[in-house]
């Protein structure tokens, strides 16, 4: 039964695959790698998939030449049956054996989904740094590649927390916009673009002229972020406790009066009235209020004020 070329090869495939039922127990030195690649997918498509594991395994390791253009659907398919077996780790080479050896292969964007679920599942399982840095790099590949439709808020947040960790603050910015409204982590996500804003607004009143078009480009943007987020935590404080998000939120809006391009130092200590009446419990909360009030204090040469407090 073994093949000889590759056009034995297909009229075996076809053969033995058509007469699965009766040749599923011949054993591989007789059918060869193409005749077990047939019996492997006829297990697969009947979703019988310990049986096609076993076979997919004996074929992950084959050097068959006729089997060198096939190879992408073997790892493919015992990626697949390992994820049916929730057998994350021993999923994971397949696919990346996949990526390596055949980047253009058609199952690529189907991998590259199998590859997120088994990578995040092994690292809810194992939280550790290699199996963390997995992780990433699937979530990578699958907001790049996978072609199903779906939700992939959760993926955009994950890099986002990784970018933030690793100082990566444009890489960051750039995920967190592409988390949808409908995610949970959406005010979170949000949150982020604000303090950017903010941040950037620091950041270009030390270079930029008080009246420059990108300062004030920037600072139009920030208040109109501003005012949505404020509406998003009105429509959430029902479903969730958002007093401490309101508290820092408060805490970007008086610091985008004084970072702006007017320095609106009273419109900020406005702001910031009654502040620790309003989010009581909260030391980190307070003294970032009473700083901001300082400053304020000071640019407006309001010295007792600043002083008492």
């Amino acid at each position: 039964m073994v093949a000889s070329d590759p056009r034995q090869a297909g009229e075996l495939y076809r053969y033995v695959n058509e007469h699965a039922a009766t040749l599923a127990d011949v054993p591989y030195a007789e059918l060869g790698p193409i005749g077990y690649l047939a019996i492997a997918d006829w297990y697969f498509n009947r979703k019988e998939f310990d049986k096609a594991l076993l076979r997919f395994e004996r074929l992950y390791t084959s050097s068959s030449p006729l089997l060198a253009k096939r190879m992408d659907d073997v790892y493919f398919r015992l990626g697949y049956c390992f994820c049916q077996n929730k057998k994350w780790q021993d999923a994971l080479p397949c696919f990346e054996s996949l990526f390596k050896q055949f980047p253009r292969s058609p199952l690529t964007g189907k991998a590259a989904c199998l590859y997120y679920a088994a990578a995040a599942n092994h690292y809810k399982e194992h939280k550790e740094e290699s199996t963390y840095d997995t992780y990433i790099e699937a979530t990578r590949r699958y907001v790049k590649h996978c072609s199903e439709s779906g939700d992939k808020s959760d993926a955009h947040f994950q890099l986002c927390k990784y970018y933030q960790d690793k100082g990566k603050r444009k890489e960051a910015l750039k995920e967190f916009s592409l988390v949808e409204s409908d995610s949970p982590h959406y005010a979170e996500a949000r949150y982020f673009v604000v303090q950017s804003n903010v941040d950037e607004l620091a950041s270009l009143q030390k270079t930029e002229k008080p009246q420059s078009k990108s300062l004030n480009a920037v600072y139009r943007e920030t208040l109109q972020q501003l005012a949505e987020y404020q509406k998003l935590l009105q429509q959430q404080e029902k479903a969730t406790d958002t007093k401490e998000i309101e508290g820092h939120i408060r805490l970007l809006e008086a610091k985008a009066y004084i970072y702006g391009p007017e320095g609106n130092y009273k419109k900020a200590l406005d702001t910031l009235k009654y502040f620790e009446g309003n989010f009581p419990h909260n030391e980190k909360l307070a003294i970032a209020a009473a700083g901001l009030r300082i400053e304020c204090y000071q640019k407006l040469q309001l010295f007792k004020a600043a002083q008492e407090e």
